[in-house]
């Protein structure tokens, strides 16, 4: 029975050093690996499961648990998780994880359909499923609402915090789009992209990264999977490759 794992790579020479069994999780409905910055720590969540396990990896060592956690974030320092779920957004200590499982919440806010979320520095951004979708933007350090906005026709798949404290979100609708917001969700700009799902940050070239699918206008069934890169200021195109389709 196959089972999620951890590779520990040694990039230079290109081998895998360490490979870490994560038998108690189930990995079939993807997951997250959130690193601490020293290095010393791994939170690992299992969508499927809906549980967030801390993990070292230096002895390949399971730690405490959060039940419940369907998404995760990490404050730049390390020091703060922030999770959610179908029904709550909630703050966590890390070093309230090294001593027991499933420790009390720093705060809670009670939410319904919750798709995903971004932290950036002291802000984190909510994306709820609806009619309309809707995005809202929380402050970390105590869970108070500061802004929110709807955003009709569209189910959100991706979010990114920006170096500027902004926020760029994907999604999908008659029209597959990429949108600028500033901090406080007043919309920037926007571009239209590939259908597709995630979007990534790509802080030291200042791009947005994604991938989907241009589909062919007179023949509805074929489709080009390709990989887009964003200029995050702008959101010009700044390249577009096309990836061999395994269908």
């Amino acid at each position: 029975q196959q089972r999620p794992a951890i590779a520990v790579v040694d990039i230079a020479r290109e081998r895998v050093t360490r490979l870490w069994s994560l038998a108690p999780l189930t990995g079939q409905d993807g997951g997250q690996l959130l690193l601490t910055p020293d290095g010393a720590t791994i939170f690992v969540v299992d969508r499927e499961t809906q549980v967030l396990v801390s993990f070292n990896p230096l002895t390949g060592a399971l730690g405490h648990r959060l039940d419940h956690v369907r998404t995760a974030a990490l404050s730049a320092d390390g020091a703060v998780l922030i999770t959610a779920n179908a029904v709550s957004l909630a703050a966590y200590s890390s070093q309230a994880l090294t001593d027991a499982d499933n420790p009390a919440p720093l705060w809670r806010q009670d939410l319904a359909r919750i798709d995903g979320l971004a932290l950036n520095g002291d802000r984190v951004l909510v994306s709820r499923g609806g009619d309309p979708g809707q995005l809202q933007v929380f402050d970390a350090a105590e869970g108070r609402l500061l802004a929110k906005t709807a955003l009709p026709d569209a189910y959100l798949s991706g979010l990114a915090a920006l170096s500027d404290g902004g926020w760029a979100v994907r999604a999908n609708g008659s029209v597959a789009q990429v949108q600028r917001f500033s901090a406080d969700l007043q919309q920037v700009i926007t571009t239209t992209v590939p259908s597709g799902s995630g979007l990534f940050f790509d802080a030291s070239r200042n791009r947005l990264l994604l991938g989907g699918y241009r589909y062919d206008t007179q023949h509805a069934a074929s489709s080009q999977p390709v990989i887009q890169a964003l200029d995050a200021s702008n959101l010009a195109v700044q390249t577009e490759q096309a990836w061999p389709n395994q269908e």
